[in-house]
């Protein structure tokens, strides 16, 4: 089961956005923002819960993926920037742990996201499950 998987896109004119799923007690609960540069406002941040049902589906998607055994820079040689300074322009990252685990695996890189096998899945899916135009569809209130 994922216990977090973060995100974040950072395009090249500067504007970001970032979706960070955490699994709490029998809860998955859905933090996502538009900023700028890895910058968030915290009053801009939404939260939703969803169902620990919902929570498997995820899982059971996401967790094939094997995601702490991806590089962990693209390109290889990518040295990204100071966190605290916000993210480099057009660059992107993934932050992922399975329960049970005690680290996170964190992937960090610049330009386009891979579009082989299995990033493309990981996108996919992403794009099935987060709620970019429809939220109440799969929220609990």
């Amino acid at each position: 089961m994922i216990d977090y998987l973060s995100f974040e896109i950072c395009k090249s004119d500067n504007t970001s956005r970032f979706y960070k799923f955490t699994l709490d007690d029998d809860n998955l609960f859905l933090e996502t923002s538009l900023g700028l540069r890895g910058m968030y406002n915290s009053n801009g941040i939404q939260t939703y819960r969803c169902s620990f049902k919902y929570a498997q589906i995820i899982s059971s998607k996401i967790e094939p993926l094997k995601i702490s055994s991806w590089p962990r820079r693209f390109p290889n040689d990518y040295v990204p920037g100071n966190p605290i300074m916000g993210c480099d322009p057009f660059s992107w990252s993934i932050d992922y742990r399975e329960s049970g685990k005690k680290n996170t695996c964190h992937i960090r890189g610049k330009g386009n996201f891979p579009d082989d096998y299995p990033y493309d899945l990981f996108l996919i899916i992403l794009n099935q499950t987060l709620p970019e135009k429809d939220l109440i569809r799969w929220l609990i209130s």
